[in-house]
């Protein structure tokens, strides 16, 4: 049998690995199957409203009335000669949209 200096067989090693990596796996699984579902399933959910039409300060007052957050960093300004300054044309998630709080 092939030894490492240490005198460690490499069957030794062999075996310790697979140990690692069968650990590692029942880690991720059960994270997985147990954990992330009790995480989600706890959080309360939100129906979203409809912005579309509003102007940007009324729907995102509206949205914050909801519980829920509006990241500035997705706010897209795109120029319309047919639709006023600062109002809405299309919202993501839609409207009616279950979402997480926040």
């Amino acid at each position: 049998m092939a030894t490492t200096p240490s005198g460690i067989t490499k069957s030794t090693i062999l075996k310790y690995a697979l140990i690692a990596v069968a650990s590692l796996l029942v880690v991720v699984v059960g994270c997985d199957k147990i954990l992330m579902p009790f995480i989600v399933s706890t959080s309360k959910t939100i129906k979203v409203p409809s912005v579309v039409g509003k102007q940007r300060q009324q729907a995102m007052d509206l949205l914050e009335s909801q519980g829920l957050t509006v990241s500035q960093d997705q706010i897209i300004e795109v120029y319309n000669e047919k639709v006023p300054k600062d109002q809405i044309i299309m919202q993501m998630p839609f409207a009616g949209s279950d979402v997480k709080e926040g």
